[in-house]
């Protein structure tokens, strides 16, 4: 129940201008497409902070925030393990390139989590 009233918060309050919405998520997609035509893939932290404690995820809106950026420009993405937070938890970075580039977005993965092992 907590979850449906929250959705339907969300469409009240943060999405009221589509049009601005759209436009956001355009140039966002043609910034990340700007990238990839270099031949160039993002890295960014999966999240910054160490999971919430079990079953209280869905009260923390900031957990997604760097998954969204796959999600909004339909990447091709792998998260990697990459260390661990200050008490402990475990910690990862996200590898992010465009549509069909598995075989580099993959490749990259490896890398840098062998780097993390080091």
């Amino acid at each position: 129940a907590l979850l449906l009233g929250l959705i339907a918060l969300g469409r009240g309050t943060l999405h009221r201008d589509n049009q601005v919405t759209k436009a956001r998520v355009d140039r966002l997609q043609n910034t990340c497409n700007e990238v990839w035509s270099r031949g160039t893939l993002l890295v960014s932290p999966t999240t910054t902070f160490p999971a919430p404690h079990h079953g209280r995820a869905l009260l923390v809106r900031r957990l997604v925030a760097f998954g969204k950026l796959g999600n909004l420009t339909d990447s091709t993405c792998v998260a990697v393990p990459f260390g661990k937070f200050p008490n402990g938890m475990p910690r990862s970075i996200q590898v992010l390139g465009p549509a069909g580039s598995e075989d580099a977005v993959m490749d990259l993965g490896e890398k840098l989590e062998e780097s993390a092992l080091l």
